[in-house]
């Protein structure tokens, strides 16, 4: 199994629900919206918000509107844990872990925020090719804590 993986929703017409539960999904939401099921509950992304999804969080299926266009990276739990903080996470990071793994653009987080973690979650996006031997897993651990701090 790869640790790491990336697609565009839209241009590789891959499908997330054949990776729920499998991997911790980070997602920036482009274009229209995507929903995750959760029993009664829906948690939907909108154009500009970001998801994180651990694995570990029950997700029943997940349902895109029409022309989703969406950045994903899939992240094993092995390298999530290898490569996680070694701090615990501040209140906003465990309410994405377990309450509501939405980050809505609009109303959560400020603009020099929102472009903090866009370019974190495109940086690994950019050096996605280069993820290969010890040093690339070195690379992409890196960054991928990096992310996380800046989410947390």
């Amino acid at each position: 199994m790869e640790d790491i993986i990336y697609f565009n929703i839209s241009r590789d017409g891959k499908d997330l629900n054949d990776y729920k539960g499998v991997f911790n999904i980070f997602m920036l939401c482009n274009k229209n919206r995507v929903t995750f099921h959760q029993g009664n509950v829906r948690y939907t992304a909108d154009s500009g918000d970001f998801v994180v999804w651990l694995s570990t969080k029950p997700c029943d299926r997940i349902d895109y509107s029409d022309q989703t266009d969406a950045d994903v990276l899939l992240v094993s739990d092995y390298f999530l844990d290898l490569y996680r903080p070694n701090q615990v996470s501040d209140a906003r990071g465990y309410e994405y872990q377990t309450i509501n793994p939405i980050i809505h653009s609009t109303l959560t987080l400020l603009a020099r925020e929102r472009t903090i973690l866009e370019d974190d979650f495109k940086n690994i996006l950019r050096h996605s090719y280069t993820f290969q031997g010890y040093l690339g897993e070195q690379i992409a651990g890196t960054l991928l804590r990096v992310l996380l701090y800046d989410l947390w």
